[in-house]
């Protein structure tokens, strides 16, 4: 081949070579133009929109609250002396009447001796009274000796009265019996040991609802009322009670003391400490928004607001009360307002957004 031809080849390959970069870069040129206009169409913030609601929205406020027995009773004795007898155990269900403690009294001997001689007095006075009435009647006695018979009569049963009032009194002493149904808390008593008039032989809770106390700032106390429901909880409870006392005179801690009762204690035991979520504030069937479509700026609070050409306007509100999930909007906002409620740091006011429509 000579050197001409060659030289023409190499021209012609060389041409072709420069055709396909044209075209590949054509080609590169073409798509990447096609991949920036879809961009530029993709970099509009997704966003999703929703009209505000009606709802009711009730604010809570957290106390710390202690719980306590509906009724706890110190069983104690009504006279010093050995315990002769013991008949229950810490833990024990009792009920009132049921017989505890059994303590040593001397004089329960001399005071029943004392309760039969006056029996015997007064029966023996009442049958000198009737003999003495039948002898009156056939004038075979006076007046007198009636009345004084009759009075005889009346002294003999007032002893006996007096004596027996008193062998039961210290009977009562010394048989100490529960003062009320419930749970035996607290035992403090044993055989041989000794009872005295100060310290109990037993803490019995009753068997009613427990209650739990709290204490509220005044700004509380104006907005509960008797009656209102509570919500309690702690590891391993969680429960509801009434409100039933409202103290009008502050504490020392600078609060109000105020008194619930629990609809049911299982689980907890009495001076546990408990958390208390009592209503501090509500409005019902109010016009709401999510608090997450709510922004804040120089004071003011704001939403975005879609518009038909799917832009956005910022619209100042003025804002309610809130529970953490949705605040009222008391002015500013239609209940036809499609308000954007996700976040997003490319929002800004007259932006143009793309609408997710399934949750619209």
């Amino acid at each position: 081949m000579s050197e001409k031809k060659s030289n023409k080849y190499g021209r012609v390959i060389a041409i072709i070579l420069i055709a396909l970069v044209v075209l590949v870069a054509a080609v590169i040129g073409i798509r990447f133009i096609i991949n920036s206009q879809h961009e530029v169409t993709d970099s509009r913030p997704i966003v999703r929109v929703m009209n505000p609601g009606i709802r009711d929205v009730d604010v809570y406020t957290e106390q710390v609250g202690t719980v306590q027995p509906a009724e706890t009773v110190n069983v104690l004795p009504m006279m010093a002396g050995e315990i002769l007898e013991v008949h229950f155990n810490a833990g024990d269900e009792v009920k009132e009447g049921d017989l505890l403690v059994v303590v040593n009294a001397d004089s329960l001997s001399s005071l029943e001796i004392a309760v039969n001689a006056a029996k015997i007095q007064m029966d023996t006075a009442e049958t000198s009274l009737e003999r003495t009435k039948a002898l009156f009647e056939t004038g075979a006695v006076s007046q007198s000796v009636l009345e004084q018979t009759q009075a005889a009569a009346d002294g003999a049963k007032l002893s006996y009265e007096n004596a027996k009032s008193q062998y039961e009194t210290t009977k009562k002493y010394a048989y100490i019996t529960a003062p009320i149904s419930g749970t035996v808390e607290y035992k403090n008593a044993e055989v041989h040991n000794y009872a005295s008039q100060g310290s109990p032989v037993a803490v019995i809770t009753g068997s009613g609802n427990a209650s739990v106390t709290f204490g509220v700032s005044e700004d509380s106390k104006n907005s509960v009322e008797i009656g209102d429901s509570i919500h309690v909880y702690k590891s391993g409870y969680d429960g509801y009670g009434k409100i039933t006392e409202i103290n009008n005179m502050i504490g020392q801690s600078g609060l109000y003391t105020v008194k619930a009762e629990l609809d049911t204690a299982d689980g907890l035991t009495a001076n546990s400490r408990v958390i208390v979520n009592i209503l501090k504030d509500t409005e019902k069937q109010v016009l709401t928004i999510p608090v997450r479509a709510v922004y804040h700026d120089g004071g003011q609070s704001f939403v975005y607001v879609l518009k038909d050409d799917d832009t956005i306007e910022k619209t100042v509100f003025t804002p309610g009360i809130d529970d953490g999930e949705f605040v009222v909007v008391a002015e500013g906002l239609s209940r036809s307002d499609n308000v954007v409620y996700t976040w997003s740091r490319e929002l800004y006011n007259g932006a143009e957004v793309t609408v997710d429509f399934e949750e619209r």
